[in-house]
């Protein structure tokens, strides 16, 4: 699948007062951006209805923080740390995150559009009735996370962990799980119709759905 990636200056802006600039932000309902934000913590702030436009974050930590209808367009995201924040309802458009955290994140409600995240550990993530168009999960780790009633138009699960994942009311036609892990997810049976996997992992997700598979060359005693 094909992304649009973020399309980011040649030269960004340092920022060296974070706290300052989002306050700023705030007061005079600007955008944050051209700029580029490194090695900085931030925990617990309110940052609602921020812009973030065409700005690099590297190895920030903004854990706690709430993000609801925050925008982040052409975005990119490298090694942060972004648990148990709250981004309900926020907007991201040609973004990507490279080895960041979120474990815990709510990202409820959110809309992702052109959005990768490449390695990383977003275990029980809740991304519950989010609209998930061209989104790709390349070698991240999503255990326990929930993914109900969600829309994906199409996402692409490469290599990731699902162990213990729900998928309530979310359709998987045409999603290829087969270099991922599935053991114990959390589906009622008719999400998984159309969904693309190995004989393995069918076997496994039959015994989800309590059917009893049996070999006729190995009866069972």
């Amino acid at each position: 699948m094909k992304l649009n990636p973020p399309a980011l200056p040649r030269e960004l802006e340092e920022v060296s007062d974070l706290d300052s600039l989002l306050c700023t932000a705030q007061e005079e309902e600007t955008d944050i951006s051209g700029r580029r934000i490194a090695d900085t913590l931030l925990a617990g702030k309110e940052l609602d209805g921020l812009c973030f436009r065409s700005s690099r974050l590297e190895n920030v930590r903004l854990t706690d923080c709430s993000f609801r209808r925050t925008a982040f367009l052409d975005t990119a995201f490298e090694s942060c740390d972004l648990s148990n924040s709250d981004f309900d309802g926020a907007f991201f458009q040609r973004c990507r995150f490279h080895g960041c955290k979120a474990v815990g994140g709510l990202l409820s409600r959110a809309r992702l559009f052109h959005v990768s995240f490449e390695g990383g550990d977003l275990r029980y993530s809740v991304w519950d009735a989010a609209s998930l168009r061209r989104v790709r999960f390349d070698s991240v780790t999503l255990d326990g996370a929930s993914f109900g009633d969600c829309a994906f138009d199409p996402v692409a699960f490469q290599e990731s962990s699902l162990i213990g994942a729900g998928f309530l009311r979310t359709s998987l036609n045409g999603v290829d799980l087969t270099s991922c892990r599935l053991e114990g997810i959390q589906a009622a049976g008719f999400e998984l119709k159309g969904a693309i996997v190995t004989a393995w992992q069918a076997a496994e997700l039959a015994r989800l759905l309590g059917v009893v598979i049996r070999d006729p060359d190995f009866p069972a005693e």
